[in-house]
């Protein structure tokens, strides 16, 4: 969590750009966050902004390889997002 959205910003463009020499292959997910990137290959990957927070989450091939899948991994950060909402967001 962020107590000045530029330092926000600046995180979530950080971890929106890692990626391997080989590239990501980018996915469509809605529902998540109010700005989001998600991508697989090498690794299952999702960074989003809430509010005041960023959530990243990763799980490597070797574990989507055991049946952990991209759903799975998409299914989670929403659950992340949701708590997130009444953390991170400002109540009136």
């Amino acid at each position: 969590m962020f107590s000045l959205k530029n330092e926000q910003e600046e995180m979530y463009n950080f971890l929106s750009l890692m990626e391997t020499p080989e590239g990501m292959i980018p996915l469509d997910v809605v529902d998540i966050g109010e700005m989001q990137l998600a991508a697989i290959d090498p690794f299952g990957l999702i960074v989003f902004t809430r509010c005041t927070a960023v959530g990243y989450l990763q799980i490597n091939l070797d574990e989507l390889q055991k049946g952990y899948d991209i759903d799975l991994l998409i299914a989670h950060a929403r659950r992340i997002d949701e708590q997130l909402k009444t953390i991170a967001c400002e109540q009136p």
